[in-house]
């Protein structure tokens, strides 16, 4: 399997260490992003929604994202199952519109 860089501002910030899935709807929900190489022991989300490019040749995935805000971004742990309360404050910080309401 390729591995998937991770680009915000045109820099790498990560690479995607597992997907989400949305089992209603039957899609991708989210990137889970490793940070590990730019912040350590960190982990973030990123929908879907946020992305704007799939470099197929390339492995890399480029988000509308900025760096700062990834970087403050809420950890996700991978270990814990996700649930609304943790997508909604993802969103308020973010400033994205939930794709739920």
């Amino acid at each position: 399997m390729d591995v998937y860089q991770v680009a915000a501002d045109h820099s790498d910030i990560g690479h995607v260490s597992r997907f989400i899935f949305d089992n209603e709807a039957w899609g991708i929900r989210y990137l889970a992003v490793d940070t590990q190489n730019w912040l350590p022991l960190k982990g973030v989300l990123l929908a879907m929604l946020w992305i704007y490019l799939i470099d197929w040749f390339g492995s890399t995935v480029s988000t509308e994202m900025m760096r700062d805000l990834i970087r403050d971004s809420t950890v996700y742990n991978s270990a814990v199952p996700l649930e609304r309360d943790f997508e909604k404050q993802l969103y308020v910080f973010c400033g994205k519109a939930a794709y739920w309401s």
